[in-house]
């Protein structure tokens, strides 16, 4: 890409497990992705948590031949966050 060169986002639900919501999120200009990424996301409330099932209810159900893919399970599990019981301190290590 070039400086001021007009792209997309592009988002899409790859799957979920009991933990989050996983998407996966593309950078597009033209016909070409630049740039892309997967994200695990929580939703929280003042009480906590909100389950897939209370955000499912709200926004419809994912189809039923939606399923994560296995390197994602992995993924998660080698780069997860803490509980959010737990501090998770905003530091780059270098």
């Amino acid at each position: 890409m070039t400086l001021g060169q007009l792209y997309s986002i592009e988002s899409r639900i790859i799957g979920f497990d009991e933990r989050a919501i996983y998407f996966e999120q593309r950078m597009v200009s033209g016909r070409e992705i630049y740039a892309k990424a997967v994200i695990a996301t929580r939703l929280v409330s003042k009480s906590g948590p909100v389950s897939n099932k209370d955000i499912f209810a709200a926004l419809g159900q994912p189809p039923v031949d939606l399923v994560l893919p296995e390197w994602v399970h992995e993924w998660r599990l080698n780069n997860s966050l803490p509980s959010t019981r737990w501090p998770a301190p905003h530091i780059w290590v270098r």
